[in-house]
């Protein structure tokens, strides 16, 4: 992750964008993600920056709860928008390739009401799958809580460029039983469809350097 002005960030995406790349490329590199240990912190004004055979960047602008986020993908001289709500504490977790990101954040801030959704880069369009929905119906009300609340919902890391494990939370509050529990699901990121699930042991057994600080910190003992 490379920090920049929300204005220097599209100048240099109007500019060219090989010379914003470059730019980025040059700034030091801030913060760690909550939920996913490889993924980037990115805030507004901040650009992630991935090589490959088209190098792409991706940049994020906005401020607030509940109000649009505008996120931009500058690819193979190419500049994609796509407007969100979850721009809070976002972060941007690559496939091997870089051929997609998944990237999570919040609509409320703190630590409550995270989503995840998959991006695709095409040559001339940029895929969205919006996961939350889907694995708020996989996780389901399985604690008791003082009034419903959604699970958090994080990337956590690639089996493969087709395959995200994506982990649902209870939320670290005082709402709900066994606050920071959670199940993970390998999502198909093509469709979007759950393939399997595992419980918290197992998938802190086969994903343990891969989780953020949010999923091991309530659980060292």
């Amino acid at each position: 992750m490379r920090a920049v002005s929300g204005r220097l960030t599209l100048a240099l995406a109007l500019a060219g964008f090989a010379a914003f790349a470059h730019a980025a490329i040059d700034l030091p590199a801030q913060g760690k993600a909550l939920f996913a240990a490889q993924a980037e912190p990115i805030g507004s004004g901040e650009t992630s920056v991935r090589r490959g055979a088209f190098d792409t960047t991706v940049s994020l602008e906005g401020e607030g709860l509940d109000l649009p986020y505008t996120m931009r993908v500058a690819r193979n001289g190419r500049l994609f928008e796509r407007s969100f709500t979850f721009g809070l504490k976002a972060e941007v977790l690559w496939a091997p390739d870089g051929s997609r990101f998944a990237i999570t954040g919040s609509t409320e801030g703190a630590n409550v009401r995270f989503h995840t959704a998959i991006v695709t880069l095409a040559d001339d369009t940029l895929g969205w799958i919006d996961l939350t929905p889907s694995i708020e119906q996989a996780f389901g009300h399985p604690v008791k809580c003082e009034s419903p609340e959604p699970p958090n919902v994080a990337a956590v890391t690639w089996r493969s460029n087709r395959r995200l494990i994506v982990a649902a939370q209870i939320v670290n509050h005082l709402n709900c039983d066994s606050v920071g529990a959670f199940t993970a699901y390998e999502v198909n990121a093509v469709t979007g469809h759950v393939e399997h699930t595992y419980d918290q042991l197992d998938a802190t057994r086969r994903w343990h350097a891969s989780l953020g600080t949010a999923l091991l910190d309530l659980h060292k003992d």
